[in-house]
């Protein structure tokens, strides 16, 4: 029989642990929840040693999921870098250093030249020039060499009479690459007052030489027309001097006109 505050021995194994007081060890009886002895509260033998062992495997668990979840981190980082090894690299590309660096390394645009322009002479020169007359109006009509670049058909230059060996020579604004020539070989006019046609009462060119500098030059014959008539040329040249090689035969007014000279090309 069992005696409150008394020890008992411990149980036989696998029959169910008593509770019992966990400072004095003294077993308690049915129902009692308290120690009679000391007044400890009692609790069964084995409650402790499951608690430890839940937590025991709740810590396992979690420490074998992080292990888990780190070995597929590395595992997945392993297969980037192995992807990264495989693709294919760009080749690379080595500049060479040159041992001198030009102080200026800018390189000249020159300008594409433009199309060719009329051009206009500064100065004119005649071997001979007629003098000055009136027309039927009573006006004074002059022939002065510098008619023929003033753009104006009815003025012009002319010699008296046959023309042939007469000269115009025309100074450019500078040296100049021509690629056209012509003039008009007459005198584009009718008169005021009376509406005469001039061109067919003087004589007219047939042939002239156009030199250039360094004496290249080129002959252009002429259709008999009041217009200007050109030919292409390709010359650099400051000078162009016109020589009269030819002329229709006498005419009612025995001189040999030019209306107008037209000069086309590019500066320089």
């Amino acid at each position: 029989m069992t005696t409150p505050g008394s020890v008992q021995p411990a149980p036989p194994a696998g029959t169910e642990t008593p509770p019992y007081c966990p400072k004095c060890r003294t077993v308690a009886l049915p129902g009692e929840r308290r120690c009679i002895a000391c007044g400890a509260r009692f609790r069964p033998i084995g409650f402790s040693a499951v608690i430890y062992l839940a937590l025991l495997i709740a810590l396992v668990m979690a420490l074998v999921a992080g292990i888990g979840g780190l070995w597929r981190a590395a595992d997945e980082r392993g297969k980037a870098e192995a992807a990264k090894d495989a693709a294919p690299k760009p080749p690379r590309v080595t500049v060479p250093v040159s041992a001198t660096v030009p102080h200026d390394t800018t390189v000249p645009v020159t300008a594409a030249p433009g199309p060719p322009q009329p051009v206009v002479p500064v100065q004119v020169v005649a071997s001979a020039t007629a003098g000055a007359s009136r027309n039927n109006c009573g006006e004074t009509v002059s022939y002065d060499p510098k008619n023929v670049i003033d753009g104006d058909p009815a003025t012009g230059w002319r010699a008296r009479g046959d023309g042939t060996g007469q000269t115009l020579t025309l100074t450019l604004p500078g040296p100049t690459h021509l690629t056209e020539v012509g003039l008009l070989p007459g005198y584009a006019k009718f008169d005021p007052c009376t509406n005469v046609d001039r061109f067919k009462q003087l004589r007219r060119v047939t042939k002239v030489r156009w030199t250039f500098d360094g004496g290249v030059s080129v002959e252009q014959p002429f259709a008999d027309k009041a217009e200007i008539q050109v030919m292409p040329v390709d010359v650099a040249t400051g000078t162009v001097t016109i020589e009269i090689l030819g002329t229709t035969g006498k005419a009612t007014i025995d001189y040999t006109p030019i209306s107008e000279v037209k000069l086309t090309g590019r500066a320089g």
